[in-house]
């Protein structure tokens, strides 16, 4: 009897601890059954109450309502994960993926000639505007230029592909209200393999900057504001995207505004800051005549890819506002704000 008084102790005691990991509630029967024998020998019959099973009962009853509280966190916590990672950046990658998107989101894609490149273009007009030119008091263009595309693995190894994996610019786009709204990829993006073995890699590693390519925007976007019938043009550009659309505002006279986001304008304090190989064809906007008035600089403080100490010096040379956002880094969570941001900026 005494063996036995020894096992039934020891099977209460390891399944008491897993109940608390709550496996005991899915078999409650079994737990009460084994508290009642482990008690039963201290009644005065076999059919007496037993205080010890009760309060064993109870404690079942409130380890269950205490796991179903649990899981129902739990689910609100994954619910609310899934709710976070379902944000406007959720594609990308392919040109399939971007397009459906695009289009779900009012946009035509459109390939654009420029040069030497196939820039593929998201192009989106107001209602007002589809039968043909802008209205008067809406002749603005805004023009949104994607950053550098997929990241590297390592320092020395760009990515094969340049497509964006979270094509930021586009998500902004698709958020911006304005009647007339451009998208354009940077080159040899949103290409298929084909095409993509055509184009140059230098142009997603050290020629990304150089005269062709900002040639190549400067004639795209030409066109592009023939196609809306527009008389001005707003340039936004994110993080690279944005340093062509600073060249190209310092160029055009026709760009009434400026938006760089988490953009590295001060190129050649950049490479030295990251200790990258030089860009030796490259168009520093840092470097490039003339001033801006209307433009508008956001950078996140926690930016380790573009810090606000790289773009600093490009607005106290070339004018306009940084705006430093707190606990921004270069992705997260510009596209929350936006809103804000674009009336914020001129």
């Amino acid at each position: 009897m005494a063996a036995d008084g020894v096992l039934e102790r020891e099977i209460i005691r390891r399944l008491l601890t897993p109940a608390m990991m709550d496996l005991i509630p899915a078999r409650p029967c079994l737990f009460v059954f084994l508290a009642h024998v482990r008690h039963r020998r201290r009644l005065l019959s076999d059919h007496s109450p037993c205080p010890a099973c009760i309060g064993q009962v109870l404690r079942l009853a409130m380890m269950i309502a205490a796991a179903s509280v649990a899981r129902f966190a739990v689910r609100i916590a994954v619910l609310g994960l899934l709710a976070a990672c379902a944000s406007p950046l959720d594609f990308g990658g392919t040109r399939e993926s971007v397009r459906a998107w695009a289009e779900a989101r009012g946009f035509r894609e459109s390939i654009l000639t420029a040069g030497s490149f196939e820039l593929t273009a998201f192009l989106r007009r107001a209602a007002s505007v589809e039968g043909g030119g802008i209205e008067a008091g809406e002749a603005v263009l805004t023009v949104y230029i994607e950053g550098d595309g997929a990241a590297w693995s390592s320092p020395y190894h760009p990515p094969r592909d340049p497509t964006p994996r979270r094509p930021l610019a586009l998500a902004l786009a698709a958020i911006d209200p304005s009647p007339a709204v451009a998208y354009l990829g940077r080159p040899c993006q949103y290409l298929d393999a084909a095409a993509l073995a055509r184009c140059s890699s230098a142009y997603w590693v050290d020629k990304r900057f150089d005269p062709e390519v900002i040639e190549a925007y400067d004639q795209a976007i030409s066109g592009l504001k023939a196609r809306f019938s527009a008389r001005s043009l707003r340039l936004v550009g994110y993080s690279g995207g944005g340093n062509i659309a600073a060249v190209l505002a310092m160029r055009r006279a026709d760009v009434l505004s400026l938006i760089a986001l988490a953009s590295p304008l001060s190129l050649a304090a950049w490479v030295e800051r990251h200790g990258l190989t030089p860009l030796p064809g490259a168009i520093d906007p840092g470097h490039e005549p003339g001033q801006l008035r209307a433009a508008s600089y956001w950078v996140g403080s926690n930016d380790d890819i573009v810090p606000p100490a790289v773009v600093q010096p490009f607005a106290e040379r070339k004018g306009g506002a940084m705006h430093v956002v707190k606990d921004y880094d270069h992705e997260c969570c510009w596209s929350a704000d936006w809103l804000t941001i674009l009336r914020e900026s001129p």
